[in-house]
C-alpha cells in the first residue's frame, strides 16, 4: 500500500502481525524480533485516529521532519500508538494461545485416539454381538424345532393314551365279567352242596363219619323218614377249616342228587327256635352280597311282604330288586 503522497511504501499493524507469524512459523526461529520492530518505528509515525503509519522520513532533512511533526503530531512521541511493550506482551499473549491451541490439538489428538480404540472396541463387539446374536437365533431354532417335535409326541401320546384308557375301560368290564363268570361257575360248582351248623364235632382222638353224621342229623332234626334218608347218596361230607378247641366246625355236603338236596334244604322251617342250621354253599362273593340284601329282606317281611334271596339278588313279591 503507498503513501498518500504517492511515495514510498509504509508498514501497518496488520503488516507488524503478519511479519511476527512469519517469525514464529520460520524455520530460523533465532530471527530477533525486538530488533525488527525497534527499527521500522523509530522511522515511522503512527496516527492515532487513522492507524496509518506515516512516512519514513531521512534524518537529514530536519525542517521536512519539523514539518511533518507539525502536521502529525511529532514523529518522534510514540504515545498515541503500541510501543516495543505492547507488542512484546501482544506476542507473548499470542504465544500463549498458541502453546493452549498446541495443548488441546494434543488431547484432541489423544482423544482421537481414545475415539479410534473406542470405535475398534465397538466393531469388535459389534461383531461379537453378531455372533451371539447368529447363535442365539439358532438355538431358538432348534429349541422351536425340538418343542415341536415334543408337542407332536405329546400329542402323539395323548392319542395313544386315549386309546389305552378306552382299552383299559374294556378290560375292567371284561374283567368284572370274567370274574362275574368266575363267580358263577364257583357257585354252579357248589350247586349241590349243604351247609350244616352245629353238628357236634367229635374229640379230635376219634375219627368221625360225616356222612352218617349228616343222615342221623337229617332223620331226627329235620324230621325226614328213614326210607328217604337211605336213598340220599352223598359224593361227599367233611368239616370245614382247621379244628380248634371248644369250636364246632360247619360240615359242607355234596348231595349226587340236587333234587334231594332240594328236598333237604326246604325242611330248614323245622330248625327255627334251635341252634342248628342248614343252608346253601355260595362263593365269598355271592355270600357278601346276600349279608347286604338281609336287612332288606327282613324289613320286606316285616312289611308282611314276600321276600327271599336267589344267589344274589333279592325278590319281594315275585319281583327282583336292584342295587
Amino acid at each position: 500500500m503507498q503513501s498518500p503522497k504517492g511515495g514510498t511504501e509504509f508498514t501497518t499493524v496488520s503488516d507488524i502481525l503478519s511479519q511476527t507469524n512469519q517469525v514464529l512459523f520460520s524455520e530460523e526461529g533465532d530471527l530477533d524480533i525486538s530488533s525488527l520492530f525497534v527499527d521500522d518505528i523509530d522511522n515511522t509515525g503512527v496516527d492515532p485516529n487513522t492507524d496509518i503509519v506515516t512516512e519514513s522520513v531521512p534524518p537529514s532533512s530536519p525542517s521536512h521532519s519539523s514539518s511533518n511533526s507539525m502536521a502529525t503530531g511529532t514523529s518522534a512521541d510514540l504515545s498515541g500508538g503500541p510501543t516495543n511493550a505492547d507488542i512484546m506482551a501482544c506476542l507473548r499473549d499470542i504465544n500463549g494461545k498458541i502453546g493452549n491451541i498446541d495443548s488441546k490439538m494434543e488431547s484432541m489428538e489423544n482423544r482421537l485416539k481414545s475415539l479410534e480404540s473406542l470405535e475398534k472396541k465397538v466393531d469388535g463387539f459389534e461383531g461379537e454381538m453378531k455372533k451371539l446374536w447368529t447363535y442365539i437365533h439358532d438355538s431358538s431354532k432348534k429349541t422351536n424345532d425340538k418343542l415341536d417335535t415334543v408337542t407332536d409326541k405329546v400329542e402323539s401320546t395323548d392319542f395313544s393314551l386315549g386309546l389305552l384308557n378306552d382299552k383299559v375301560v374294556q378290560l375292567e368290564k371284561e374283567k368284572d365279567s370274567l370274574r362275574n363268570e368266575v363267580v358263577y361257575l364257583k357257585s354252579q360248582s357248589m350247586r349241590n352242596n349243604l351247609i350244616f351248623v352245629n353238628i357236634p364235632e367229635s374229640s379230635p382222638e376219634a375219627t368221625e363219619n360225616c356222612e352218617e353224621l349228616v343222615k342221623t342229623f337229617i332223620l331226627e332234626k329235620l324230621n325226614v323218614a328213614n326210607e328217604l334218608v337211605d336213598k340220599i347218596v352223598f359224593d361227599r361230607a367233611h368239616r370245614m377249616g382247621p379244628g380248634a378247641k371248644g369250636t364246632c366246625r360247619k360240615i359242607v355236603t355234596r348231595f349226587r342228587d340236587f333234587k334231594d338236596r332240594e328236598f333237604v334244604r326246604k325242611q330248614w322251617k323245622t330248625l327255627e327256635g334251635t341252634d342248628f342250621a342248614v343252608h346253601e354253599q355260595f362263593p365269598p362273593e355271592v355270600v357278601e352280597k346276600r349279608k347286604k340284601l338281609y336287612p332288606k329282606m327282613k324289613k320286606a317281611r316285616d312289611q308282611e311282604k314276600r321276600a327271599w334271596t336267589a344267589y344274589d339278588t333279592l325278590y319281594i313279591d315275585g319281583k327282583p330288586v336292584r342295587d
